[in-house]
C-alpha cells in the first residue's frame, strides 16, 4: 500500500511540475507558507483553481473548506472542512 501511495503523490507531483508557469507559481508560492508541503499545496489548486477569482480571503475559505459554510449568492451550502485543509491549518499553527 505504501508504494503505490508514493507511486501516485510522485506522478501527481510531476503533473503539477509540468503544468502551466501560473500554476506552478501559485504551487511555489503557496509552499513559502509554514507546514505547506508540495502535496498539500498542489491539492489546494486543484481544489479551489484560479485564485484570482476570488478577491479576499472569506471566499477562498469557503472554496476551500477550511470553514464549515459558505455563502456563494443563493442560499447557504454547508461543507465540512476537508481533510487536507484542516492538516494545512494544524501544521501551520502548531510548526516551530
Amino acid at each position: 500500500m505504501a508504494g503505490r501511495i508514493e507511486r501516485i503523490e510522485h506522478a501527481i507531483a510531476d503533473t503539477a511540475r509540468a503544468g502551466p508557469p501560473p500554476m506552478r507559481t501559485v504551487i511555489d508560492a503557496l509552499q513559502a507558507w509554514r507546514g505547506v508541503a508540495e502535496m498539500s499545496a498542489v491539492t489546494l489548486v486543484a481544489d479551489v483553481g484560479t485564485l484570482t477569482r476570488l478577491t479576499t480571503a472569506r471566499p477562498l475559505m469557503g472554496e476551500s473548506g477550511a470553514v464549515p459554510r459558505e455563502d456563494s449568492g443563493g442560499a447557504p451550502t454547508r461543507r465540512g472542512a476537508r481533510y487536507t485543509s484542516v492538516q494545512e491549518q494544524w501544521c501551520y499553527i502548531y510548526s516551530t
